[in-house]
């Protein structure tokens, strides 16, 4: 979605509302300074509080400039003649160690309950019990219950254990900021 924005007020009501993620700021001139050989400059202001996306848009935004140019103005250089000044609001020093606590969470999660269940099923078979599960009077429905219950438990352990130790290790990065 593109909005245009008249003023700066209205520019912080949209970044600290959450209506629009980046503004790209293009300068009085720009086209002219750009065919006259100048590197003029576009400001971006952006929502850094997500790091990776936020890189991941300046990405965005050079190749939509440097194609843009190139394709309709016919300036072919103008990806190297153009700079991107980007204000990072709300996370300036791109703090993304937030990030990395709830990904590291779910990958053990994953792997444990996941790889560990499995191979526990795979045993069973590989032994030879499983058909003698399956001829008890328990649905395989009870059965698998019963093979996954323990390692939901274990991961919830494992949870509770990685998120103490992510708020332990945010607080004192944050307290030593």
């Amino acid at each position: 979605m593109t909005r245009q924005l008249r003023n700066e007020a209205e520019l912080d009501q949209a970044l600290s509302s959450g209506a629009v993620l980046f503004a790209v700021e293009i300068p009085a001139g720009f086209e002219r300074a750009l065919r006259r050989g100048d590197a003029p400059a576009l400001l971006v202001a952006a929502d850094a509080t997500d790091p990776v996306a936020n890189r991941r848009r300046g990405a965005a935004l050079s190749a939509v400039v440097k194609t843009a140019l190139a394709n309709d103005r016919w300036i072919p250089d103008a990806g190297r003649a153009v700079r991107i000044r980007t204000h990072q609001r709300y996370n300036p020093a791109a703090f993304d160690t937030a990030h990395v606590v709830p990904g590291l969470l779910g990958t053990i999660l994953t792997l444990t309950m996941l790889i560990f269940t499995a191979l526990s099923v795979t045993r069973e078979t590989e032994r030879g019990t499983m058909e003698s599960l399956l001829a008890m009077p328990i649905t395989p429905f009870e059965i698998m219950l019963g093979k996954i219950a323990p390692y939901v438990i274990v991961g919830f352990m494992q949870a509770g254990l990685i998120l103490g130790a992510g708020v332990l290790l945010l607080a004192c990065r944050s307290s030593a900021a």
